[in-house]
């Protein structure tokens, strides 16, 4: 028989918790969430993003990118610092992923990143007609 997390008579909710738990908590049910051990239903991943650290969130990125987990990798990206928006966006411009594009990356994007997507985007049609 499973026992309910009950307490005081009612259920305890995570979500709640979240602001109040170290880093190595937060690093075990994100881990949790990964791994599928914890339901859609009793938590939603994007509650965490906040809470993580860069590379936590690195983490949930490639997982929705691969699938592996069920969030929207578009939905972590304003969580993001700039050197893994460069990162990723060097990433996608390389290889396709059908889960994100590079289109997504752009209200992200600095100044001079967009213009040398631009660039980059200008010269391979330039080169297509040649």
């Amino acid at each position: 028989m499973r026992k309910k997390e009950n307490y005081g008579g009612k259920k305890m909710n995570i979500k709640k918790m979240l602001p109040y738990l170290c880093k190595e908590d937060l690093n075990s049910l994100l881990e949790a969430c990964v791994k599928g051990e914890i339901t859609e239903e009793d938590f939603k991943v994007p509650y965490l993003y906040p809470f993580l650290e860069p590379e936590q969130l690195m983490t949930v990125l490639r997982s929705a990118m691969e699938g592996t987990i069920n969030v929207s990798p578009k939905g972590i990206l304003p969580f993001l610092e700039e050197e893994q928006i460069d990162e990723l966006l060097n990433e996608l411009q390389e290889t396709e992923n059908d889960k994100l594009a590079v289109d997504d990356l752009l209200p992200f994007l600095e100044d001079k990143q967009v213009r040398k997507l631009f660039g980059d985007i200008l010269e391979k049609s330039k080169n297509k007609t040649e």
